[in-house]
């Protein structure tokens, strides 16, 4: 047991950042000190092709280093393996899962597969045991990011849903199961990133953080504006305004 002194608030952040394709979740990302990098949506080339200069580490999970095609009930075990990988890998400094929706899909896959496997899955579809194993899994995954020390930037989508009685509607992560609208209270920060038409054909570019009753839940736990413009600038740019407010230990 531990004293309050002994607390450091500003030891670790877990980020879980929603948006539209294309409304700068990836170079966000790229902002983060010494990534390494789940690539699940498959935005790698694009964003490399814009930010030549940037390093980082990366994997991918439909095929395997050596090109071979990873069997679809196979994929959550390797991005589980790559993440523990990462965490070990003292030169990474930030863990970022770049579509969240993928990753539940690949977990969907491993369940319904460990099920029909133990006998317990006769249809070889999704089912109630099976979505209660999805949702004690990804919440096992998202608390081991957190527990690894390093700062964690996870990027989804979301998905809205007319409530039947209010017929208003309700934004949730765009994952099957009711993590979707859980998850992201195992998480320190929730931003979104916002892509808005501007004068001149341009596009504003935003990071939000918080609520704006078009997103999910968002709430940030550092001293952080509503919102921050982000319109025009490359990552180290975007950094040098989020670290003086995140003050992280990297």
């Amino acid at each position: 047991m531990k004293s309050s002194t002994h607390y450091n608030a500003d030891a670790s952040a877990a980020i879980l950042a929603v948006g539209e394709p294309k409304s700068g979740k990836t170079n966000l990302m790229f902002a983060f000190p010494s990534p390494w990098i789940a690539d699940l949506d498959l935005n790698l080339a694009s964003a490399t092709r814009r930010l030549p200069d940037k390093t980082f580490k990366f994997s991918q999970f439909n095929t395997d280093d050596a090109g071979k095609e990873v069997p679809e009930h196979l994929r959550w075990t390797r991005l589980v393996n790559e993440t523990l990988a990462a965490i070990k890998d003292p030169e990474v400094k930030t863990i970022c899962i770049d579509g969240l929706g993928v990753a539940a899909t690949f977990l969907c896959d491993h369940c319904v597969y460990e099920g029909k496997r133990a006998g317990s899955n006769k249809t070889g579809k999704m089912e109630l045991q099976t979505y209660g194993d999805l949702a004690r899994l990804l919440r096992s995954y998202v608390m081991t990011l957190r527990a690894s020390g390093k700062i964690v930037f996870v990027t989804s989508h979301q998905t809205g849903d007319k409530d039947e009685v209010t017929k208003a509607i309700r934004y949730c992560l765009a994952i099957p199961g009711q993590s979707k609208d859980t998850l992201g209270g195992l998480f320190t920060d929730v931003w979104a990133t916002t892509a808005k038409p501007a004068p001149q054909n341009k596009v504003k570019y935003e990071i939000r953080t918080k609520p704006t009753g078009f997103h999910v839940a968002l709430g940030t736990s550092f001293p952080l504006d509503a919102a921050i413009d982000v319109t025009d600038k490359n990552p180290e740019q975007i950094w040098s305004i989020l670290q003086p407010k995140l003050k992280l230990e990297v």
